[in-house]
């Protein structure tokens, strides 16, 4: 019996205040979940230090990384218990993005980030905003240059 794949995406905020090597550490902990379970991680981005929209924990800011992986529903059960008994993960958030994996597109999909100094990354005092979409052209009634009689 097979076991199917399911993509998900987990963003992690952790204590803005750690060295990178206990960043490490954290991220190959969620690794090691990955290849514990055959879970296979598709993408995975450092963000950095960023403002938080409200304090957690009594922290203004939160380092941020994020993982987009295929797996069972195995995978994704102990990587939440584990991130929930964590100390120095102040959230994290996991949404299921898509029921089936096709194998042969997540090859095209695949970004594997490194972790570099703490000074590569740049620190963010804003909260990122929405994109805003343009204001339509303003549209016509087919009554221009008319005058009502």
């Amino acid at each position: 019996m097979s076991v199917q794949l399911r993509k998900y995406e987990t963003i992690i905020v952790a204590r803005p205040e750690m060295a990178i090597d206990e960043y490490k550490a954290l991220h190959k902990k969620v690794t090691d979940v990955f290849g514990k379970h055959s879970g296979d991680l598709i993408v995975f981005e450092v963000w950095g230090k960023r403002r938080l929209a409200y304090p957690i924990k009594k922290n203004q800011k939160g380092y941020y990384t994020y993982y987009m992986y295929a797996a069972d529903n195995s995978v994704v059960q102990e990587l939440n218990a584990m991130l929930r008994l964590r100390d120095d993960v102040l959230k994290y958030l996991t949404v299921k993005l898509a029921d089936t994996v096709d194998s042969s597109a997540l090859d095209k999909e695949r970004k594997i980030e490194e972790f570099q100094s703490e000074d590569k990354h740049v620190e963010t005092d804003t909260v990122s905003e929405p994109a805003v979409a343009e204001p339509p052209a303003e549209v016509s009634d087919g009554n221009e240059g008319k005058t009502e009689e």
